[in-house]
């Protein structure tokens, strides 16, 4: 049997995994759904998104 390598990212504890900055959506109507965000996940923390949808709308 043949052993695969996996890499490990290693971050100090509390330390950033994903960063993203200046996030804005648009909808082709005109909507702004977001202007400007900034959004980072941390090692150990849950996050959610939430807000209402349209069923069989595309995004």
């Amino acid at each position: 049997m043949q052993e695969r390598a996996e890499k490990n990212v290693q971050t100090p504890m509390g330390g950033i995994l994903l960063e993203m900055r200046s996030i804005t959506k648009v909808y082709d109507n005109g909507v702004l759904a977001n202007e400007n965000v900034d959004f980072s996940v941390r090692r150990g923390e849950i996050h959610a998104l939430m807000g209402e949808t349209a069923p069989a709308s595309p995004l």
